[in-house]
């Protein structure tokens, strides 16, 4: 995941990273703080992985988790899946509506979608519908493992990953 005139560890200590409000001016100090950060970065994934939070993966972990058997949602509306088209594969479940309501079905669409734990990843435009729509369904739908795909479509666009155009839209 990278962005423009930024280092690799702004992501962990920079505003919005793992590390808020913390200065360091002490040199060499910012490698050992980022690398204790990307340690527990993964320990969190390890976990997330096993049940308990909604994972954030970037899209070569999506693959990964894919190949290992996880089932890929998109949970964007119709018309963004027209206008960006699809990860190859996704299965298409819309989540929220325009207004950000809950879609009534979601919970059981998504159940047809999946087999009995199966781990889930979902994505949207962005990443954060998809890590609300992962909270759903680690507490309400029940599922154990899940993950969201940071930065969503948008990232995987700019990658210039495959997409595909939506089929039914």
């Amino acid at each position: 995941m990278a962005v423009a005139d930024t280092s690799p560890w702004e992501h962990i200590l920079g505003d919005g990273g793992l590390v808020r409000g913390l200065e360091i001016k002490a040199m060499g100090c910012v490698r050992t703080v980022a690398i204790a950060g990307l340690m527990i970065v993964s320990a969190m994934l390890t976990r997330a992985y096993a049940g308990g939070a909604v994972a954030t993966i970037d899209g070569a972990q999506m693959q990964a988790m894919i190949a290992d058997g996880a089932r890929l949602i998109d949970i964007r509306r119709a018309d963004e899946w027209q206008a960006t088209g699809i990860v190859p594969g996704a299965a298409l479940i819309t989540a929220f509506d325009a207004e950000g309501r809950l879609d009534p079905r979601f919970l059981e669409e998504v159940r047809t979608a999946t087999i009995k734990g199966q781990p889930v990843i979902l994505i949207c435009r962005s990443g954060n519908r998809s890590m609300k729509a992962g909270a759903l369904l680690l507490g309400d739908g029940g599922y154990s493992s899940v993950a969201s795909v940071s930065g969503g479509m948008n990232a995987w666009i700019a990658a210039g990953a495959p997409v595909l155009p939506c089929p039914n839209c």
